[in-house]
């Protein structure tokens, strides 16, 4: 289901935003919603009868255990459709890798922005981000939980 965003990002310091569709529209709690790239950006935790609260993947504080490529990884939200995470500075991780989470199917939940490393450091810090700015959705499509 396409659906319109009706609240503003900016609005909410939750990580939260409300979507134009619900129960009526066939939204189902713990749906999976993705930007119109095919990217996660959260999952509907609460249902009304024509919206929902859609709480972001990637909400500030919020930790999801991900994997780029095969190498796993658990981000930390900082909002705005970003997150961070440390990994052993030996994983080879480079900008525009992809980055998929088990939590939500397996599904791609963002792409590598940065890497820093210090050769003094064990840890690289992994910079992740959605490749479209979330303020300016206006849609975003919503699986039910089953798919």
């Amino acid at each position: 289901t396409t659906t319109a965003i009706v609240s503003s990002f900016r609005s909410s310091p939750y990580g939260t935003f409300l979507i134009g569709a619900g129960a009526q529209e066939g939204v189902k709690h713990d749906s999976i919603v993705l930007t119109d790239l095919g990217f996660v950006v959260g999952r509907v935790t609460d249902v009304s009868t024509h919206t929902s609260l859609v709480t972001q993947l990637l909400s500030p504080g919020k930790a999801v255990d991900a994997l780029i490529g095969k190498d796993p990884a658990t981000f930390t939200g900082t909002g705005g459709g970003n997150a961070r995470a440390q990994v052993p500075r030996d994983i080879e991780v480079k900008v525009g890798d992809i980055v998929t989470s088990g939590t939500v199917g397996g599904r791609r939940i963002g792409i590598v922005g940065k890497v820093e490393s210090e050769s003094a450091d064990a840890y690289s810090t992994v910079y992740m981000r959605l490749p479209q700015n979330v303020s300016a959705m206006r849609f975003v499509f919503v699986l039910s939980s089953a798919q």
